[in-house]
C-alpha cells in the first residue's frame, strides 16, 4: 500500500475493537514517536519502546498489557522474554504488526539482517495474528517476508502505488554554498506558505550545512540526524509535528 493510504489503520483498529493490545515493530524512532503523538491526541492509550524512551515504567506496563498500542524497535521486541510474550498472548494480544516489513529481505533496499530473527516471535506466538506492512516491495521481497515470518494461510492485499497528488522533479546542481542558497530561496518562495517542509539530505554534514544556510536566510529550521542528542531530536520532531518550524 502506498504511503498515506491507511496502512497504520490496519493495526490501530483491531485493538480498539477487540479491547486487546496490539504490538507493532517499527525500524524508525522518528516514525514511532510521530505515531504515538498522533494516537495520544486521539485519546488512544499508546506508547513506544526504543533507545530514546526515558520513562522506565513503559517496559513494565507493556508487559502487563496496559497499552492499546505499543510501538517498539526490533531490538526491544527480541529482548522481551518468551514467558512475557506468552503471558501477553494469554491475557489477550490482538496482533503483532511488522511495519516497513521489507527490511526483512536481502533484496530490499533497507535490508537489516536482524529482522530475519522475527521467526522467533512467530514460534512463541503461533496463535497471534501477524501483520506485515510495507509501501516498498517487489514480488521477490514479498516472498522473503512470507518465508522469514513463517507466514502461511495468509490474506495478501496489494493496492496501487500511484500518487497523483505528488509531483516529482529533478534538478542538477553542484554541491556548494550556491546550491544551499538557491535551496533556501526555493523554500522561501514555494514552501513557507504551505506549512512545515522536510528536506532530506544524504549525509549528516549536509544536514548541518543546509540547516545553517536556511537559518541565515531567516528560516526557522532544525536539523535531525542520528548523532544528535535524543532530547534535541525529540524537540525538533515535536516542533515539526506541531507546525512550529
Amino acid at each position: 500500500m502506498a504511503t498515506g493510504s491507511g496502512k497504520s489503520l490496519c493495526y490501530q483498529l483491531p485493538p480498539l475493537i477487540s479491547k486487546k493490545s496490539a504490538f507493532v515493530i517499527s525500524p524508525l524512532l522518528s516514525l514511532m514517536m510521530d505515531q504515538v503523538m498522533a494516537l495520544k491526541q486521539c485519546g488512544i492509550n499508546s506508547e513506544y519502546l526504543g533507545s530514546t524512551q526515558s520513562d522506565s515504567s513503559v517496559s513494565t506496563k507493556a508487559g502487563q498489557g496496559n497499552y492499546d498500542i505499543l510501538i517498539m524497535t526490533l531490538e526491544k521486541a527480541l529482548g522481551l522474554s518468551n514467558s512475557l510474550w506468552k503471558g501477553l498472548a494469554r491475557n489477550g494480544l490482538s496482533l503483532l504488526a511488522v511495519d516497513e516489513a521489507h527490511y526483512i529481505s536481502e533484496w530490499g533496499h533497507d535490508f537489516r539482517k536482524e529482522y530475519q530473527q522475527l521467526y522467533k516471535l512467530r514460534e512463541v506466538l503461533p496463535n497471534v495474528p501477524f501483520l506485515a506492512l510495507t509501501a516498498t516491495t517487489t514480488e521477490r521481497v514479498c516472498g522473503d517476508m512470507k518465508r522469514y515470518l513463517n507466514l502461511d494461510n495468509i490474506f495478501e492485499f496489494v493496492s496501487t502505488f500511484d500518487r497523483p497528488n505528488l509531483f516529482y522533479g529533478a534538478k542538477y546542481m553542484s554541491r556548494s554554498q550556491t546550491f544551499r542558497e538557491e535551496l533556501a530561496r526555493e523554500v522561501l518562495k514555494d514552501c513557507r506558505s504551505r506549512g512545515s517542509t522536510i528536506i532530506y539530505c544524504t549525509t549528516i554534514k549536509d544536514v548541518e550545512e543546509v540547516t545553517e544556510t536556511l537559518t541565515q536566510f531567516g528560516i526557522d529550521a532544525h536539523g535531525y540526524h542520528a548523532q544528535m542528542r535524543p532530547k534535541d531530536r525529540e524537540t525538533a520532531h515535536r516542533a515539526f509535528a506541531h507546525d512550529e518550524i
